[in-house]
């Protein structure tokens, strides 16, 4: 692979910026697809990446996995990477009204560092759930939303150089409108809403083997997620809710020259647990748990140069154990740093 001089980047607290999925009751009906630190752990697993080499402020690790010599810069902010997304979610009730939900979503995240030190990303998401049951039912739901989260590197804070771990702590703010619609045999009716969630999170990653052809890596997230969510319509309702979740994720990259050179394979699972929802109906919903598995694949390949480029992810998530929903997800993404 053939290196690259960088500038200097001196050891300093790292700020980040990251999207982050909005915090709801219902996980699949309400997030964002791929969720911010997703996002993150992909680009820490590969070498060369803006977030990597900045996390991973060693000497050694800056020499073997170099950035580009002359990034684009625009108003003292480098390290560019644009990420658009499509997911696709479905939705099975368990309460016996033959209950389905369909959800389209598009989202578009870019990111960008400033002076080696602020990381911004923001993230916009636009999502469209459209579902029947036998009840003669037929609902149809259109949502816009943000979200932002500030974080730093707890080991750059403290000035601890490992070129094997990554710990960041981060604070994610989220907004959504949504405009759902109701058709049943007593008429039509449109409902709009607003949420608006917070939700302090963990990112901690590591290697755990690291040669010149492969890497394994192991993440974990934990966060805890509150969202308020005021609803008009007929009849205005405010409800409000915690998560709390738990993810761990494997990665293996594959290094060796070759056609399968940047393939990095990805399995995970997240525990959540539901703390004081106020829910409409399905009160058991208040404490209850659920869980998430999920496989990926993503193909990173080096250039010419021995750059880490374009990236294509696509990701396959099972929600399971609710009592009153199982879901399928599948999502495909591309990021592409400039």
């Amino acid at each position: 692979m053939k290196k690259h001089n960088t500038n200097c980047r001196k050891r300093i607290p790292v700020m980040l910026l990251a999207f982050a999925a909005l915090a709801t009751a219902v996980k699949a009906q309400n997030d964002f697809t791929p969720s911010s630190n997703d996002l993150y752990i992909d680009r820490l697993v590969n070498p060369g990446t803006p977030e990597s080499l900045s996390l991973r402020d060693t000497a050694g690790y800056q020499a073997k996995y170099a950035s580009p010599a002359a990034p684009f810069s625009l108003w003292g902010f480098t390290g560019f990477t644009f990420t658009p997304s499509y997911g696709f979610n479905a939705t099975v009730s368990k309460t016996g009204d033959g209950g389905q939900t369909n959800t389209n979503s598009v989202t578009s995240d870019l990111s960008m560092i400033f002076h080696q030190v602020l990381l911004l990303d923001t993230a916009v998401a636009w999502k469209n759930s459209f579902g029947d049951n036998t009840k003669g039912n037929l609902t149809n739901a259109n949502s816009i939303g943000i979200n932002i989260t500030p974080s730093f590197s707890v080991l750059e804070f403290l000035h601890k150089e490992y070129a094997d771990d990554v710990v960041l702590a981060g604070l994610t703010f989220g907004y959504q409108h949504t405009d759902q619609s109701l058709r049943n045999n007593k008429g039509y009716s449109i409902t709009p809403s607003n949420s608006y969630s917070i939700s302090p999170n963990i990112v901690w990653q590591r290697f755990l083997y690291q040669t010149a052809d492969y890497k394994l890596s192991i993440a974990s997230n934990p966060a805890f997620s509150e969202l308020w969510k005021d609803s008009g319509g007929a009849k205005p309702m405010d409800v409000d809710g915690g998560t709390f979740s738990m993810q761990e994720r494997l990665d293996f990259l594959i290094l060796k020259q070759g056609p399968f050179n940047g393939l990095t394979l990805t399995s995970g699972a997240m525990w959540s647990h539901a703390i004081d929802q106020q829910t409409v109906s399905a009160t058991n919903a208040h404490f209850q748990d659920w869980a998430d598995f999920t496989a990926a694949v993503r193909y990173c390949p080096q250039d010419e140069k021995g750059d880490f480029k374009t990236a294509v992810k696509i990701s396959y998530d099972y929600t399971a154990f609710r009592p009153d929903t199982y879901s399928n997800s599948v999502n495909l993404s591309v990021s592409v740093p400039f």
